[in-house]
């Protein structure tokens, strides 16, 4: 009767180990096909919807570019994000070849007033607009603030930086 037990228990045991291995290896290969969906969605300018300050429906994907596209991800709140303009706009002649778009999910009017106090109105390589949260969430997977792509004059992705970058950073990769 003892071994009857023991075996069970070993039995139980053993299945519980293999379940969670298999569990662990599910989780992981999930984990590993969400990172090809984001890779892939962009690893070029990804066709994204969003609505300007004049509520024209654009296409980032069909912005016109000379040099390079810095795409800023951001939410109006957030500190980073506002250091982040404010680095920007001290810095915009930098910037000469390059267009610069913030796309956040928040209403229009509030982007448009973030624009305003922080410089980023009437300069001519920088636009801003609202794109629907559900979309940026479905391209991007993960989204923190600021999070920054930036592209080259092909559309491909050069690089991605996640949360506040120095200037600096953003220079370099946008001549690259």
């Amino acid at each position: 009767m003892k071994k009857i037990i023991l075996m069970a228990i070993v039995f139980f045991v053993l299945g519980m180990v293999f379940w969670m291995g298999y569990s662990s290896f599910d989780k992981l290969e999930q984990k590993e096909i969400k990172k090809e969906i984001r890779i892939e969605a962009t690893s070029s300018i990804p066709s994204l919807s969003f609505t300007d300050f004049n509520g024209i429906q654009l296409q980032l994907n069909e912005i016109d570019i000379d040099q390079s596209l810095i795409l800023i991800l951001f939410n109006l709140e957030c500190e980073h994000c506002q250091y982040e303009a404010k680095d920007i706009v001290s810095n915009i002649s930098s910037f000469n070849q390059t267009q610069i778009v913030f796309i956040s999910p928040e209403p229009v009017q509030e982007i448009h007033d973030f624009a305003d106090k922080y410089g980023l109105s009437g300069l001519q390589n920088v636009s801003l607009g609202q794109a629907d949260l559900n979309d940026m969430v479905k391209l991007f997977q993960r989204i923190s603030y600021p999070n920054i792509f930036i592209y080259n004059s092909d559309k491909e992705l050069v690089k991605e930086f996640k949360g506040e970058t120095k200037i600096e950073l953003l220079v370099e990769h946008a001549h690259k």
